[in-house]
């Protein structure tokens, strides 16, 4: 139902200038309305994660992407992509429709869509050639999670490949299906920084063929011709295989991303997560070299302690010959004295020597009077001690 709508554009201090009459069909913006808002609605709830890739091919980019897929043709190159094991390039397989006999080699596959592309352009000739004017596209798509056996991936890719064909408007606009299973690497969840296994996968050129328009990339690659294949993909996977290929992503930021984009998240979280490891690995070191430091100053106390405690020990014994040295001096006294008793039958000359030993004595004794005195107190008690003992004999 058609809805008229009159606008008029009256300024604000100035008489009417003009009315304009737009004219909306009405059924058509419900329609897209709902259209956008269920699509809103399943992005909000995670439907929609990144699965089959698809990207323009610009000048050499068709030529560098056909040697990835075919490997080179099988020659012996270094890899820039660092993820491709050469020992394993072996497990790589095929599909291909019988359109496709006669291609063997990259070169052939080549010549082969070129040839089509000039066939599209005879029958369909574009409006005006740009010199960017872009001719092939590639996809690319992984399993999907469940397929676990090698026939569940082989029935996955041969619906990938039909579809494939499909859009393109047929297996004659589509070259040679290679799948991929020299590829699987870990690599880093760009979310969850957990460490994940990647997917065999497969790539395919195609020719972004719109019928009626012929070659047109820019219509090709609209978002409704992308959901498309992305919706027949699910169906399919649902009804033949059982499995969902457009499967819900708790990670709302992977939500719509192509592989390439997840790609370089992955990337940037690897180089994220190695930054850390080298910043913890830094400061391990640090601890460490403290730890080494407090080792050694441990280390260090212990040995003054050890020698403190030698010092010690020799301290004591020092103490214990100095105590026997005043044991023998207090005897050496106590005899001076007694014979001082009986100094009158001495000659002069032993006298004065007994009065210089016993002025040697009183010497030492001044030198260490604590342990005199202890030693004094101690001979006194052994003294009253065998005293005790001798009176009590006598009675």
């Amino acid at each position: 139902m058609p809805l008229l709508i009159v606008c008029k554009k009256t300024p604000l201090f100035h008489p009417p200038l003009f009315t304009f009459f737009i004219i909306f069909d009405f059924e058509h913006i419900l329609y897209k309305h709902a259209r956008n808002k269920r699509a809103s609605q399943l992005q909000r709830k995670g439907d929609f994660m990144a699965s089959a890739d698809l990207k323009k091919l610009h000048g050499g980019a068709a030529s560098h992407t056909r040697n990835h897929i075919y490997r080179h043709d099988g020659k012996d190159v270094e890899y820039k992509n660092e993820h491709i094991d050469k020992s394993k390039t072996h497990l790589n397989t095929e599909m291909r429709f019988p359109e496709h006999e006669g291609i063997v080699l990259s070169d052939d596959e080549d010549r082969f869509l070129r040839a089509r592309v000039s066939e599209i352009d005879k029958k369909e000739p574009p409006i005006r050639v740009r010199k960017d004017r872009v001719t092939f596209v590639a996809f690319e798509a992984p399993v999907p999670d469940g397929t676990d056996t090698k026939e569940k991936e082989e029935a996955f890719f041969k619906i990938f490949y039909e579809e494939v064909a499909r859009m393109c408007g047929g297996p004659q606009n589509v070259g040679v299906l290679k799948i991929h299973r020299d590829e699987i690497h870990p690599y880093i969840d760009p979310v969850t920084l957990d460490e994940k296994m990647s997917r065999v996968h497969a790539h395919c050129i195609g020719i972004p063929y719109v019928r009626g328009k012929g070659i047109n990339c820019k219509m090709f690659m609209s978002k409704g011709n992308l959901r498309s294949l992305q919706n027949a993909l699910d169906t399919r996977c649902r009804e033949e295989l059982g499995v969902s290929y457009l499967s819900r992503d708790e990670h709302a930021v992977l939500r719509g991303r192509r592989v390439e984009d997840i790609k370089i998240a992955s990337a940037k979280a690897s180089r994220d997560l190695a930054e850390k490891i080298i910043t913890q690995e830094s400061r391990l070191a640090e601890l460490d070299a403290s730890i080494e430091i407090a080792r050694n100053d441990a280390q260090k106390y212990r040995e003054e302690a050890q020698q403190a405690k030698q010092e010690r020990d020799d301290a004591e014994k020092a103490i214990q010959r100095a105590q026997q040295e005043l044991i023998t001096v207090q005897m050496k006294l106590e005899e001076i004295h007694r014979l001082l008793s009986e100094a009158e039958n001495m000659s002069f000359d032993d006298r004065v020597s007994l009065l210089r030993f016993r002025d040697r004595m009183l010497a030492l004794q001044k030198r260490y009077p604590e342990h005199w005195e202890a030693m004094r107190r101690s001979e006194e008690k052994r003294k009253s001690r065998k005293h005790e003992k001798n009176r009590q004999r006598d009675k």
